[in-house]
């Protein structure tokens, strides 16, 4: 079995992949890695990287013209043949954007999982993480605090989750992608591992979910802090009026349409429309249309949400 794994960095992924990981290894999956076949591996493993399994993670980026496998963003070096290197591995991630290369590169793989997180806690995350020792190690950024940081991005950022959580949205038909939402394994990991289970081709039974979940890293302080705020999906309680509202200009019409809440007192979960209504999807992934027009585009999709 062949897997890739993608999301915008900071969407949950590492706990995506754990908890991926361990599914394929409860289930008697044979799992390889290519980076382990590179000189560059034991070296590697020495580094003082964002958490210990990284060296060991088949990493790749997607570009118009090739394919690079890398270790954290420390270590690149380009793909050359493809299939040698799908020979010599089971699980793959890539935060990488659909390109017109992925079109040829999604068929090679068995199965393709997306995770979806809400835009302003992903902005919120990646703030945070600015400032972690590893990156102001290798990453000094120049603004003074996550605040700052954040602020000068904001749009930036949110324009690249537009882009690219757009872009696999309309691809998932086409290449029957599996998508995820981070807040859905929040609040029923359980339900949403059988969800991922059967998109696998992998029986959910009892003993495996259970396994699971001891494994999964979900059962963390995040978790906790989600069950303590009520249940609350609201993913803009960090922000201020200002942020939320260019968070909104740049992405409101596609976070409407994949139920996203935009208020605090809203509970819902985002889910995915059915059928994926693409050319819509195509229109929203594109730069903020004039305001008039996105409150228009607002208006219509919560309407087809309460159908």
């Amino acid at each position: 079995m062949k897997i890739l794994q993608s999301g915008v960095a900071k969407s949950g992924n590492y706990a995506l992949y754990r908890i991926i990981q361990s599914i394929l290894r409860r289930s008697g999956v044979d799992l390889s890695t290519y980076i382990a076949t590179d000189p560059i591996y034991p070296i590697a493993r020495e580094w003082p990287l964002n958490y210990p399994e990284q060296a060991a993670i088949d990493t790749i980026d997607i570009t118009d013209t090739r394919v690079w496998y890398r270790i954290s963003s420390i270590y690149r070096w380009p793909i050359d043949d493809i299939d040698a290197y799908l020979a010599h591995t089971t699980h793959v991630w890539t935060h990488s954007q659909v390109t017109p290369l992925s079109r040829t590169l999604f068929p090679k793989f068995d199965k393709i999982i997306y995770l979806i997180r809400d835009p302003r806690d992903v902005i919120q995350s990646m703030a945070r993480f600015a400032f972690t020792p590893y990156m102001q190690r290798f990453y000094p950024t120049e603004y003074a605090t996550p605040e700052s940081y954040l602020d000068a991005r904001l749009d930036k950022q949110i324009s690249a989750w537009r882009r690219h959580v757009a872009g696999h949205v309309m691809a998932a038909a086409a290449f029957d992608i599996i998508i995820l939402f981070y807040e859905r394994l929040l609040a029923d990991l359980p339900g949403q591992l059988e969800v991922l289970c059967h998109g696998l081709g992998i029986e959910p039974t009892p003993a495996l979910i259970a396994g699971v979940q001891a494994d999964a890293p979900l059962e963390s302080a995040q978790a906790a802090s989600f069950t303590q705020q009520g249940g609350s999906r609201y993913g803009g309680a960090g922000l201020t009026y200002r942020q939320q509202q260019r968070v909104l200009r740049q992405a409101g019409g596609l976070m409407a349409l994949l139920g996203y809440p935009v208020s605090a007192t809203d509970t819902r979960l985002p889910v995915l429309p059915d059928p994926i209504p693409v050319d819509l999807i195509a229109k929203v992934g594109q730069p903020p249309a004039p305001p008039r027009v996105l409150r228009r585009m607002l208006r219509g999709a919560a309407r087809r949400m309460r159908r």
